[in-house]
């Protein structure tokens, strides 16, 4: 069993400041020209910095992959972004200056309004984002049945190929206490999955949310 036993941030509160204004599109792949592109490929260097995976792999892979963009302006600049992969959100970057604005909450929520099926993965140390999927007023749970979670990598485009996973008992006491915040009864111990093939290698365990409503 992997422990994760640390707690958030004092403090931390995704919900705060949403009262935000801005204005959201989504895209079909198909239809981003290369000017929009362009700007896709800076806004994700920036908000991804040491992290990025590099234009090459942005405009090959991750585009290739994708199915629609999510986009959310203020007054015409891009303050946040993500990509679907079928159902799934993949690839969130999110304009430094709007950080700890409540955004990630308002991308979850249009992701949901948008498809109601959608789901993400999140690794299973990422505390502020786990903090932000489990927020009052979103509906997403975790996926913990291993042959679920197989079945909807499987429908993905960048995962078709390799949706088969492995699974292993992490405990976090802290996202089950902020669960049951939410009424949602859960033991401390979560059912992570990693993929063998996976761009962060075998060792990344990623906890699975999907949208019940």
């Amino acid at each position: 069993m992997i422990e994760y036993k640390d707690k958030m941030e004092e403090g931390f509160d995704p919900e705060e400041n949403m009262d935000l204004n801005l204005q959201v599109q989504v895209i079909p792949k198909e239809q981003v020209d290369e000017e929009q592109l362009k700007e896709f490929i800076e806004f994700f260097r920036a908000g991804y910095d040491d992290r990025w995976v590099g234009e090459e792999y942005f405009r090959n892979v991750v585009m290739k992959n994708s199915t629609e963009l999510l986009t959310m302006r203020k007054e015409g600049k891009l303050v946040a972004a993500f990509n679907f992969d079928h159902h799934r959100i993949t690839d969130i970057a999110v304009n430094p200056e709007y950080r700890g604005s409540g955004i990630g909450v308002k991308l979850f929520q249009e992701a949901a309004r948008h498809d109601p099926k959608s789901w993400i993965t999140i690794a299973a140390d990422a505390e502020g984002m786990l903090a932000t999927v489990t927020s009052q007023g979103l509906n997403y749970l975790p996926v913990e049945d291993k042959n679920q979670m197989e079945s909807l990598f499987q429908e993905g485009n960048g995962t078709r190929d390799n949706y088969q996973v492995e699974v292993s008992e992490v405990e976090i006491p802290w996202l089950a206490a902020r669960l049951q915040e939410k009424g949602i009864e859960h033991s401390d111990t979560f059912i992570a999955s990693s993929r063998n093939k996976s761009l962060h290698g075998p060792t990344y365990w990623q906890l699975l949310f999907q949208n019940q409503k």
